[in-house]
């Protein structure tokens, strides 16, 4: 038996799956939140990921399912929902908590009426559940005042929105930027920046703030064709906007 249950994914000690088990698969949906629905709700917030980070390559299919599904269940298929992007984290076993929030990037940008909050300032690199919750509540307040109640406010960390590649440079540009709103913090030059040439090795890059955007380069690189930003399960960034939020880690290569 407790080679049959560590076969399967669980610990000898836990007690088998019943039917009403929160443990099996679907568990907490069927013994939760099934059980409440429908109900009106003016939307959800949502934290989570950290478990999924060992199948992170599916989490574009799971979490965008799970929104349909939840909007289904609570008849409202314009239902927002805003969601906390992962932190940093240094998982040491696998490298996949930046394709984790790459994924939930990806929700934000393909799924509608959801809203993405950027944490990556507040994780710890050694402790998987960061004691710093206070800025996670009002980054989660900010979007919600926006995007639910409507204010005219700019509740948004910087979202990477595209790139213009000039000579041996890559010129980054960002959705809920204004010219002069990009700042650096904690130090005087850009940290996190990466860039690859057509061999897709990625090489530390200097990284400028122009304006409204970021100009990437590396001077041993002649044609650089991507740039990625904090594509690390733990690493220093500090591209903030002037009200002090994030910039989200990316990766241009990635499919959004």
């Amino acid at each position: 038996m407790q080679q049959l249950q560590a076969d399967i994914g669980f610990a000898p000690w836990e007690p088998p799956f019943g039917r009403k088990s929160y443990l099996r698969p679907s568990g907490l949906y069927y013994t939760k939140f099934r059980k409440i629905t429908p109900f009106t709700a003016r939307g959800v917030i949502w934290y989570q990921g950290e478990q999924d980070s060992s199948h992170a390559n599916l989490y574009k299919k799971l979490f965008s399912s799970l929104i349909r599904s939840w909007r289904e269940d609570l008849e409202n298929p314009e239902l927002p929902f805003a969601f906390v992007q992962l932190p940093m984290f240094n998982e040491e076993k696998v490298d996949t908590w930046q394709i984790l929030r790459d994924a939930q990037l990806y929700t934000y940008k393909n799924v509608k009426n959801t809203s993405i909050v950027v944490t990556v300032d507040c994780g710890e690199k050694e402790d998987v559940h960061p004691k710093n919750k206070k800025p996670v509540g009002e980054r989660l307040s900010l979007v919600a005042r926006q995007d639910v109640y409507k204010e005219n406010i700019n509740g948004y960390s910087p979202i990477y929105k595209s790139y213009n590649i000039k000579d041996n440079k890559i010129e980054i540009s960002f959705d809920h930027v204004e010219a002069g709103d990009l700042v650096v913090k904690y130090d005087e030059k850009l940290k996190g920046f990466e860039i690859c040439g057509e061999d897709r090795v990625w090489v530390a890059a200097k990284a400028e703030i122009v304006e409204d955007k970021v100009v990437v380069y590396n001077d041993k690189i002649d044609n650089p064709i991507g740039v990625a930003y904090g594509w690390k399960n733990f690493v220093e960034i500090n591209l903030f906007n002037s009200k002090g939020l994030p910039a989200a880690p990316f990766n241009t290569l990635s499919e959004y």
